[in-house]
């Protein structure tokens, strides 16, 4: 996504400014520190642009001719966890001086090299720091043209434990090892489970994705989609075997012999799998009275600190809960 204009009020928090003859770093906080760096970015685009005569309203196509908008063709995407440090790769077309900013605080970048086409640094991750799907912003000098890329996924794996408003436990762990990096957005499986006030064991267990976007500014508000799932049951097994396969060198690593009795495997569970959905549709009125009971969705989560909030919707007979625990 490339824009030619920009407003100062919207919130970033590194500034990595990269000059071709050379490179010079300007880190900025979640707001004050990025708002004074930005005023003086902005102070100098305006001077520089009363000192050539550059009207950026009556002028705009001298302008952006002069100071077009950079291209951010691609960022490599890094998965790194919370606390780990990875390499960042990103290349375009840069004009001298352009200017990088991050989105997110818990980021830290120590540059690498640069030239016109591309520029690298060093991410480190905080160690609390939460998931998300970082962007690299490029900015223009003089014209403040911009435009931007997902660059980093966040990759933690937190796990939350609730008590919902009617009394019942519901636990949200994860259920991959791996973050799957799809374009500019990022998931990871986690599974659900419901428990009922003194009950050790879930009463329901359901899976599905926490997903990050790029299109995404960072928060602390996330949703988990859910589907009916279930410790041991074909669906799990299946999404298991897949989230291995998120990781080629891995798979690659096999031996032929692996690799063919995990495809064997994975036939196997893919034919229980709908001999279980098969099994579920099989009594539709059954179905209607647990949809009621029960039928809970989506879950969405705010987390603030080691505290966590949310609210899940369900069934006809349950109603909308809402949820308050904590992050593990």
């Amino acid at each position: 996504m490339e824009r030619r204009h920009r407003r100062a009020q919207r919130v970033l928090t590194m500034v990595l400014a990269v000059g071709l003859a050379g490179v010079l770093v300007k880190a900025a906080g979640l707001t004050s520190k990025y708002d004074a760096e930005m005023a003086r970015l902005r102070g100098e685009w305006r001077v520089a642009r009363q000192a050539e005569g550059l009207d950026p309203v009556r002028g705009a196509k001298a302008l952006y001719d002069k100071y077009p908008t950079p291209e951010l063709a691609l960022c490599k995407a890094a998965v790194v966890a919370p606390g780990a440090s990875a390499p960042l790769t990103c290349s375009g077309t840069f004009g001298p001086k352009t200017t990088f900013l991050t989105d997110h605080d818990q980021i830290t970048l120590t540059p690498g090299a640069v030239s016109a086409t591309s520029f690298a640094a060093t991410t480190t991750v905080a160690a609390d720091a939460l998931p998300a799907f970082v962007r690299v912003f490029a900015y223009t000098p003089v014209s403040g043209a911009w435009s931007r890329r997902g660059a980093v996924v966040i990759g933690a794996r937190p796990a939350f434990t609730f008590t919902a408003s009617n009394g019942w436990t519901v636990t949200l762990t994860p259920d991959a090892r791996t973050w799957l990096v799809d374009g500019e957005t990022a998931s990871l499986s986690y599974r659900a489970e419901y428990f009922t006030p003194g009950s050790a064991t879930p009463f329901e267990t359901m899976t599905g994705p926490l997903t990050v976007s790029a299109s995404d500014r960072p928060g602390p508000t996330y949703t988990v989609s859910l589907q009916a799932g279930g410790t041991g049951t074909a669906m799990q097994e299946y999404q298991e075997l897949v989230s291995k396969m998120a990781d080629p060198a891995a798979f690659m690593k096999m031996s032929a012999k692996e690799r063919a009795a995990f495809e064997k495997r994975m036939e196997e569970v893919g034919d229980r799998m709908t001999k279980e959905m098969e099994a579920m549709t099989a009594n539709p009125e059954a179905m209607i009275e647990k949809q009621a009971r029960f039928g809970c969705g989506a879950i969405s989560i705010t987390v603030e600190g080691g505290q966590a909030s949310g609210s899940v919707s369900c069934g006809q007979k349950v109603g909308s809960l809402s949820l308050k625990g904590k992050r593990a």
